[in-house]
């Protein structure tokens, strides 16, 4: 309870605190959907180390300490969730979250499942030759 007192304190400061430039939104918006530094500088076009600078000035313009919480602050932000709902109200919202990133997930690797064929079987065939011992030059055959 003490800890989400303390985030709501964090978010209603944050609100109020300096405005972040369009690239800071853009790195934001690609972390807080799950991308890891090296696939958001992929999209973005930049260096991982250049999201980890823009991650660190994101947070203390907005005085927070984790990515965990930078993703809350921006869903929060961008769909205008309250910092303070009840239980029931973070329960549908959470399992709305869930069944989308399910979702997705699932279109997206959706080209990775392939059905195994096995290949058939070759026949064998086995051919058998069977010597004859040659008979000794006296005897006849």
């Amino acid at each position: 309870m003490k800890a989400e007192l303390n985030m709501t304190k964090h978010f209603a400061s944050a609100q109020n605190k300096k405005e972040l430039s369009a690239r800071e939104e853009q790195v934001l918006e690609t972390v807080a959907w799950g991308a890891s530094y090296e696939e958001a500088g992929d999209l973005l076009g930049i260096t991982s180390r250049t999201i980890d600078n823009h991650l660190r000035k994101i947070k203390e313009k907005l005085q927070l300490q984790k990515v965990s919480e930078l993703s809350a602050y921006y869903f929060c932000t961008k769909y205008n969730i309250s910092f303070d709902l009840s239980p029931l109200k973070e329960k549908i919202i959470v399992a709305g979250f869930l069944l989308l990133s399910i979702t997705s997930e699932f279109n997206a690797n959706q080209d990775q499942f392939v059905v195994a064929r096995r290949r058939p079987r070759r026949t064998r065939t086995e051919c058998r030759y069977t010597v004859r011992a040659r008979a000794s030059k006296g005897s006849s055959y």
